[in-house]
């Protein structure tokens, strides 16, 4: 059976084990109200944010039209842009002779197909 001695020393052992419990549950209190200041701070940080203004800078036009008129590449002098369209395979022909800012059109440059 035990003695009081031992009874004693149980019930001191649960005391001091309930006190480290209720400073654990004091510094979990504290870290948690310390975490929803710092949510409402940044909640009120988003709220008073400035709002973003759209810019009205126009965005760059591309000039999509072909050259209508002959000009050299290397000793050949001619209108590409009519020679490319005329191709078997345009787009080789684009590729081959470089001819996507002069024949934006014809070689289906970025922003200007069809």
């Amino acid at each position: 059976t035990p003695t009081s001695d031992h009874c004693e020393s149980k019930m001191d052992n649960m005391v001091e084990r309930m006190d480290e419990m209720t400073i654990d549950i004091d510094q979990m209190k504290s870290q948690l109200e310390s975490l929803g200041n710092g949510v409402n701070e940044i909640l009120n940080i988003l709220q008073n944010a400035p709002t973003p203004v759209a810019s009205s800078t126009p965005a760059p036009s591309i000039d999509c039209t072909d050259k209508n008129q002959a000009w050299a590449i290397g000793n050949k002098s001619r209108n590409w842009c009519g020679w490319a369209r005329k191709a078997a395979n345009t787009n080789a022909a684009c590729v081959q002779k470089n001819l996507f800012n002069d024949c934006p059109k014809t070689c289906a440059k970025d922003g200007c197909s069809d």
